[in-house]
């Protein structure tokens, strides 16, 4: 009888349990919905957008949008000093998620560490240097890899019922490349640079590629190959 009586309170607990959660969750959603739905609207027809980037000034402070991740602003940015970065050439599309004012270079709304803005160089397929550092940022945005379910799912009930930073479930992602040689973009190879032996995509090392044979399988996925591999994305 008291076993009994033991299990049923544990349902009990359990069903209250799952009860909030649910409470929890739609009352997040439907916060946010409101918060970016509105907010974001104001931004796109009342702010200053920066050149063809993405970036817009509006009410002192300068957003990006992470799509699937809507609307983030740049943190210490100095609004005086912030300009696109422009290469010239219309088809490399990171430069309209790359800006920059005198103390940092942003990819999306992440500042670079240790990129020097007044030495910053658009190598181009998104790869950026200031002569000592070198990084890649990608114009693609994908799913945070480095916040787990669990930390994203309580930031974003914390934010939904206060003024704090919303978790960055997407972003725009971004490698520091390990190399002291200057890099190049490989024409007609999106994404890709070579500092003439080591060959790179998205910033990551392609073992053993051959740059002469190296080609894309097709303009739809990420697979790529030369005479002896083939790759998909970095591996």
């Amino acid at each position: 009888m008291q076993k009994n009586s033991r299990i049923s309170f544990i349902k009990f607990i359990f069903i209250i349990y799952v009860i909030i959660l649910i409470f929890l969750s739609l009352s997040y959603t439907l916060l946010l919905m409101k918060k970016l739905g509105s907010n974001s609207d104001e931004i796109e027809n009342y702010g200053q957008k920066y050149g063809n980037t993405q970036f817009i000034k509006y009410q002192g402070k300068i957003s990006i949008p992470v799509p699937s991740g809507g609307r983030y602003f740049l943190e210490n940015v100095d609004i005086s000093s912030f300009s696109e970065v422009d290469s010239g050439d219309v088809s490399d599309r990171s430069t309209l998620v790359v800006g920059m004012d005198k103390n940092h270079v942003y990819c999306g709304n992440i500042s670079l560490p240790d990129l020097n803005p007044d030495k910053l160089e658009i190598i181009g397929n998104g790869y950026y240097t200031d002569g000592t550092n070198t990084y890649f940022c990608s114009p693609n945005p994908e799913r945070n890899e480095k916040l787990s379910g669990i930390m994203e799912f309580l930031q974003s009930l914390v934010y939904s019922y206060s003024k704090t930073k919303r978790p960055q479930s997407y972003i725009y992602p971004y490698t520091k490349i390990e190399n002291e040689k200057k890099l190049q973009a490989v024409k007609d190879l999106y994404l890709v640079a070579t500092d003439g032996e080591k060959v790179y995509y998205k910033g990551k090392l392609l073992e053993n590629a051959d740059l002469k044979t190296l080609k894309r399988v097709d303009m739809y996925t990420e697979y790529l190959a030369d005479k002896e591999n083939v790759y998909y994305k970095s591996k």
